[in-house]
């Protein structure tokens, strides 16, 4: 199949259209489409290749749509992470050990959160202490004062 370059689309002059009939139903049903957006070969085998390639485009569309669609769907169900999460201890008294940011992924033992509680256990629980690494003690101010 010969491959037309943009200069060729530019060259091609849209296709004139004679005026409409009473009789003209498939011209009424139909917009006129130029013929420059998509000139199609006049070989049959060619159509015939042409329609399998788009049938097959189409087939790619409709799995990536199904794809997007779950994961937007999965998306809609996750609940943000918390913006505090407190770690426990191992053992029977399980006291907090790490208070942590919603973010930080170094465990996935303990509990979410809220500011008051996390501060309460950072001043009140002496074994408990700030995660070195995601530092929530610095988010909280209290190592502002």
């Amino acid at each position: 199949m010969e491959r037309i370059g943009l200069s060729a689309y530019r060259e091609i002059k849209p296709k004139q259209t004679r005026p409409m009939e009473p009789g003209d139903v498939t011209e009424a049903a139909w917009p006129a489409m130029p013929d420059c957006l998509l000139p199609l070969p006049p070989a049959l085998d060619q159509l015939l290749v042409i329609r399998r390639w788009l049938e097959l485009t189409l087939a790619r569309v409709d799995e990536r749509i199904g794809v997007v669609r779950a994961a937007e769907e999965e998306r809609a169900h996750i609940r943000p992470p918390p913006r505090w999460w407190i770690e426990y201890g191992i053992g029977v008294s399980r006291r907090p050990d790490r208070v942590h940011t919603g973010a930080c992924r170094i465990t996935n033992r303990g509990k979410p959160a809220t500011r008051e509680w996390v501060l309460e256990v950072l001043r009140t629980v002496p074994s408990a202490i700030a995660c070195p690494q995601c530092r929530p003690d610095s988010e909280l101010g209290l190592l502002d004062g």
